[in-house]
């Protein structure tokens, strides 16, 4: 007999609307006519009835440059470079032109101490068939998902899928509550969501997260009912468009071109119940042995120990004798 412990892979809170775990100069490069704020979709609350012209923060553990008529209504921070605004490297906040903070003129950064921890997702390396323009996808494992055509609609539930590409002529439209786990195989830009976009129209951010722990390349274009949260803190994360996109990002690099407007969703600094595959923690194998001259069974316990960390660290056997007249 088998006994196992099992968890669910815990959820990611979003403390900074944008967030790139790079470390170098232009981290999060903020380029053109681009613009962040803030909402809240806690409680029933909307974009309309709760937006604010502060709180769309900006932050890195390296440099954020901004060029342009960049207008962040919010704070910049970082948890690498010195909290002031200059050149990189050296500072934390680079500016060109007239980009900077709204509502801080002098552009005084934060130090984010300590560190944000950003675990990578961990991501089942587990797909099934490739689908392309199939109406309605039921939870499940899939490999490549192409939308060339028409409108895509996942239902509620996780999928686990090799990439997602939506082209010009495409859109995906999700309903409930949808987890894409991503894995990326052999594929140097796995989540392309540009085209027709996204569509979640249940206005909650949290509703759509998309989680990728590659090092490929996610492009996201807005669009009215772009709500999502991206986790892919190892990959090279491009705003596209001139829409606006609502929720939370994480990124390694994270760039943008056009004129992205980045609205950030606070209520993802509350995580939402995990909706991700369990995880085996621990499992225990057990042995019934009759000892000599004895009617009593399970003498002997053989337990492995796994310790799981998106994969097998350590493992130990531990032999134990439940009875003195047992030999084990």
């Amino acid at each position: 007999m088998v006994q196992g412990e099992v968890a669910l892979t815990p959820a990611q809170p979003f403390l900074w609307g944008m967030f790139a775990t790079g470390n170098g100069c232009g981290a999060v490069s903020l380029s053109g006519n681009v613009s962040t704020d803030s909402y809240t979709s806690a409680g029933g609350g909307t974009y309309a009835s709760t937006h604010t012209s502060t709180g769309g923060d900006v932050g890195a553990n390296g440099n954020v440059s901004a060029n342009g008529s960049v207008a962040i209504r919010g704070s910049v921070g970082s948890s690498a470079y010195a909290a002031v605004t200059g050149a990189c490297p050296g500072s934390a906040f680079t500016t060109v032109g007239g980009a900077g903070m709204v509502s801080n003129s002098n552009n005084i950064v934060e130090t984010i101490s300590p560190a944000p921890v950003i675990p990578t997702p961990a991501i089942p390396h587990t797909t099934g068939p490739a689908e392309s323009d199939s109406g309605t996808l039921s939870p499940g494992n899939y490999g490549d998902v192409t939308i060339k055509h028409g409108v895509t609609t996942l239902s509620s539930g996780t999928y686990n899928i090799n990439s997602l590409t939506i082209s010009a002529n495409g859109s995906l439209a999700v309903t409930g509550a949808v987890t894409l786990n991503v894995v990326g195989s052999g594929n140097s830009s796995p989540i392309d969501l540009e085209g027709g976009g996204v569509a979640n129209s249940s206005g909650i951010a949290q509703n759509l997260q998309i989680n990728y722990a590659g090092t490929g390349t996610v492009t996201i274009t807005g669009g009215s009912s772009a709500y999502l949260v991206l986790l892919a803190p190892n990959a090279s994360v491009a705003l596209k468009g001139n829409s606006d996109i609502y929720g939370a990002i994480v990124g390694n690099q994270i760039n943008t071109s056009g004129t992205p407007k980045f609205h950030y969703d606070k209520a993802t600094k509350s995580p939402v119940p995990s909706s991700t595959y369990y995880s085996l923690i621990t499992f225990r194998e057990l042995f019934y042995q009759l000892a000599a001259g004895s009617v009593r069974s399970g003498n002997r316990t053989r337990e492995r120990t796994i310790f799981f960390c998106g994969e097998e660290l350590a493992r130990t056997r531990v032999w134990r004798c439940r009875f003195p007249s047992a030999s084990c």
